[in-house]
Order: C-alpha cells, then structure tokens, then sequence
C-alpha cells in the first residue's frame, strides 16, 4: 500500500462501510491517511486514519476494467 493507491474495507462492517472507495493520502506507519471518494467534489474533503490491515487496495481492479 502507498500514497495514490485505491482502497476500500477489507471486512465492511455496515452499507456505508461497502459503498466506500477511498484514496490513500500519506502512509504514516502501520495506518493509512484516507480520502473517500465519495466526498473529492466537496471543498475540504474530510480525512480518515485507518489501520492498513483494515484496508485491501484495489487499484489494479479498477485499472483493468
């Protein structure tokens, strides 16, 4: 995992958990700085820190398709 790449939950806890894409900002360590998609229009988007091994990257999937 690194700064650009895709990611989502690895084990979504609930719908909004599922739904969500997010990119990763800043590696700091064993967590990731997030961005969720959903939210990149918005004028400051809102940031999330999360374990990485809460995370799985899925830009190879989006790049293929």
């Amino acid at each position: 995992m690194k700064a650009k790449d895709i990611v989502k939950f690895k084990e979504p806890v609930n719908e909004d958990e599922k739904e969500s894409l997010m990119v990763v900002i800043e590696m700091r360590k064993d967590r990731a700085l997030v961005r969720d998609l959903r939210f990149s229009n918005w004028a400051i988007p809102p940031t999330d820190v999360y374990a990485v091994s809460e995370l799985i990257v899925v830009t190879d999937l989006i790049e293929k398709n």
